[in-house]
């Protein structure tokens, strides 16, 4: 289970919606940038009250909760609160990226999911065996 400490104030500096990929990836691109990293991942969320569960289910390991706790202690809860509610008390809580959580398997996310800039493809459109 992956616990995500939200920081808004510097994700509102950073974060920005787009409607069309393609020009977005192309402004990248003219500026200089290419890809580092692709991959395809099922996300099943959730919502109790403002506080979001997601599932996330990348191929190259086993899928994990993240619970975002942006808004944990106004909705009432703590961590192990929450936890408990859920009966969730006694797993593994983890406070780290999605990289990081990767290193756990011994797995380096930006060579597993590398993108291939030629062809705008990555190694994880294949299968990946966990």
């Amino acid at each position: 289970m992956h616990v995500h400490q939200s920081q808004p104030d510097i994700k509102a500096g950073i974060k920005f919606k787009t409607s069309r990929l393609k020009e977005t990836m192309d402004f990248f691109h003219e500026m200089g940038l290419n890809p580092i990293s692709k991959v395809k991942v099922p996300r099943i969320s959730y919502e109790l009250g403002k506080i979001d569960f997601d599932i996330d289910n990348f191929p190259a390991i086993c899928p994990f909760l993240e619970i975002d706790i942006e808004h944990i202690n106004e909705e009432g809860y703590t961590v192990e609160s929450l936890l408990k509610e859920l009966g969730l008390e006694n797993n593994k809580v983890v406070v780290m990226g999605t990289e990081d959580i990767h290193k756990l398997y011994n797995i380096d996310y930006f060579e597993v999911y590398k993108a291939d800039c030629r062809n705008n493809e990555s190694e994880n459109d294949k299968d990946v065996e966990r």
